[in-house]
């Protein structure tokens, strides 16, 4: 995997793992980083946006061409 930063500078940095956990509020938690650092970026979503997120990476994955999931606060 890598995070590539799309700011007007092409920042590419790879991704050694990917820890996913509940936060102390319920949300489910993903921090993107290096195996052996703190991590690059994180995503905090509620447990439906989760499980949405799932279901549309599941459907590119087999096959699929795109999916927008259009998320709010």
């Amino acid at each position: 995997m890598r995070l590539e930063i799309n700011d007007g500078e092409e920042t590419i940095r790879v991704i050694g793992a990917v820890v996913i956990r509940t936060s102390q509020t319920g949300e489910i938690r993903l921090d993107f980083g290096p195996a052996d650092g703190p991590p690059l970026v994180s995503f905090s979503m509620s447990g439906d946006q989760a499980r949405d997120l799932s279901t549309s990476l599941r459907g590119v994955a087999e096959g699929g061409n795109e999916v927008v999931l259009l998320v709010g606060d």
